[in-house]
């Protein structure tokens, strides 16, 4: 859960996802569950996210160990269960034809899970980029996306304007 949007994080294994997630409660977000999120379709257009009882509150982090979130930021930064409006997935910047990422809209496409298509945003991840600011600014989009916002086409009339002008 960033800032009220529902993010479901996917990646290879070893990508970084669980310190991402420690990353981002930290700055505040909430955690519904680490590698084995329940999904549910609970309306033709909704499907939510949830923490299998035996794992809620716990997040590994390879290198660390078992950590307790609930324990360490306070029973705020969890959740049982969140809609998922986004699904975000990291990929090796590497393993990424960055040639072929649209620079105005990055690589968007759709992922359909149990027969809802849900928006997905690949990031390319390495050491230098920080991943919690770009999945922040990722919520955001998505959320001005539902609210009838359209962030290309007033950067596009923007600079039809700005053109016309001079």
């Amino acid at each position: 859960d960033v800032l009220g949007v529902g993010l479901l994080l996917q990646g290879e294994v070893g990508i970084g996802k669980s310190e991402l997630a420690l990353e981002l409660v930290s700055r505040g977000h909430r955690l519904v569950a680490d590698d084995s999120v329940l999904c549910i379709r609970e309306a033709p257009n909704i499907l939510t996210g949830h923490c299998p009882a035996p794992l809620r509150n716990f997040l590994e982090v390879r290198g660390l160990g078992i950590v307790n979130i609930r324990e360490f930021f306070g029973a705020a930064a969890i959740v049982h269960s969140k809609r998922i409006r986004l699904v975000v997935e990291i990929q090796d910047m590497r393993d990424m034809e960055i040639a072929d990422i649209d620079r105005l809209q990055g690589k968007v496409d759709h992922l359909d899970i149990l027969g809802i298509s849900l928006p997905r945003l690949c990031l390319p991840a390495s050491a230098a980029r920080n991943l919690a600011v770009l999945v922040e600014a990722a919520a955001r989009s998505q959320y001005v996306k539902e609210s009838g916002g359209d962030m290309l086409a007033d950067f596009e009339a923007q600079v039809r304007l700005s053109v016309g002008e001079e």
